[in-house]
């Protein structure tokens, strides 16, 4: 039988130059083709490849695998497996077989394989099934649809009127609501709520009947929205990854958004506090290899630093206008702007200390290029 390698590799930095070599740390051998992966967290300590047939669950340290299974022997009622969704952190697998009219759901216990339940609630391929079979360059799956929400033990499925919570581990709709559009992009779960924002999935927009930018506070118990605003901005996504360009996050009573600078809100109320804009991205300032179609310099620019009542900003708009910024958390009064820092490609980290800002020029960034090379072979 032929096998399949699964490999880990470390990085090892080599010679002054920071030459790149990669050193397997282990490889395990699988019965099957690989046609799609999912990497758990550190902490969830396991991973799986599949085939279109068969799937292995394997431990991420040793590389161990825990089970090689068929999909048939799992779950027999499904006449193919045409997606995964992991949902990591509720230990869970849902199965999707696609077919216009007749989706069929399987969710299974990540760890033992064991159906957990299955479902024909979510017809996701008679909402967005021209969308699915469009161009090759689609970057949209089912899988952006589907929320883990770990510390309410369930997920959030996104359908073309409605979004449902569901129990992860039982299949237990709780509520639904036709108010919150979209998928939801990030979250920041405070005491039964979900500060969420939303955004539309690559080529779905048309699907998304009023569509508009939305943030908002959802009470997960009934699913009541507490409050909504819009934002301001598009998020973008990395070249090659496609994760998005946005930050979401909760400074005390401030809910911080950032998304073309920082736009803040009232935790309690929604209100709208202040924004300032400013450039998060550092392309600019790199040059694009020969060749490069498309191309993003990620993690370049240092993220915002809150001491207190006041916040400290970094604004790297060109090669030529670079500073640091500090702004009133609370009213968005600008208190300074420091002098021009000349020259400098990336600044990848700042901080505080007593009276002195501090910041990293220059080290290590992440790129993502998509190349096209001609070659005479």
């Amino acid at each position: 039988m032929k096998k399949y390698i699964l490999s880990a590799f470390m990085f090892v930095s080599v010679c002054a130059f920071a030459q790149e070599d990669m050193s397997p740390v282990w490889e395990s051998r699988l019965g099957h083709q690989i046609q799609s992966f999912g990497t758990g967290s550190e902490s969830r300590g396991y991973s799986y490849a599949a085939s279109d047939k068969e799937i292995t669950l394997f431990d991420n340290k040793s590389g161990k695998v825990i089970y090689e299974k068929k999909f048939k022997d799992i779950a027999p009622q499904l006449r193919k497996i045409d997606e995964i969704i992991p949902l990591w952190e509720s230990n869970a697998f849902i199965f999707f077989d696609k077919k216009i009219g007749k989706d069929q759901v399987v969710c299974i216990d990540m760890k033992s394989a064991e159906v957990l339940w299955s479902s024909e609630r979510f017809q996701l391929s008679e909402s967005f099934g021209s969308v699915f079979a469009g161009s090759q360059n689609e970057t949209t799956s089912f899988a952006e649809l589907f929320l883990d929400v770990p510390e309410e033990e369930g997920f959030l499925v996104t359908l073309k009127k409605e979004m449902v919570f569901v129990k992860a581990r039982t299949g237990e709709e709780l509520w639904s609501t036709e108010k919150f559009k979209g998928v939801v992009g990030q979250y920041v779960y405070i005491d039964g709520h979900l500060i969420a924002v939303n955004f539309v999935p690559g080529g779905l927009g048309a699907l998304f009947t009023g569509f508009k930018n939305q943030i908002t506070k959802i009470n997960l118990k009934n699913g009541e929205i507490v409050w909504e605003q819009n934002y301001v901005g598009r998020a973008e996504r990395k070249v090659i990854t496609k994760e998005f360009l946005f930050d979401l996050d909760v400074k005390g009573d401030i809910v911080v958004l950032r998304l073309n600078g920082i736009q803040n809100y009232d935790l309690k109320t929604g209100a709208k506090l202040w924004s300032a804009a400013f450039d998060y991205t550092a392309d600019k300032m790199v040059g694009e290899p020969q060749g490069t179609k498309k191309f993003g310099v990620y993690g370049a620019v240092a993220e915002p630093v809150f001491i207190g009542d006041d916040v400290y900003v970094l604004d790297m708009s060109s090669k030529k206008s670079q500073y640091v910024k500090k702004y009133d958390k609370n009213t968005g009064k600008l208190l300074w702007t420091s002098a021009e820092i000349k020259g400098a490609r990336a600044i990848p980290s700042m901080g505080v200390s007593g009276d002195k800002v501090f910041i990293q020029i220059g080290g290590v960034v992440e790129a993502q290029a998509y190349i096209v090379k001609k070659s005479s072979k």
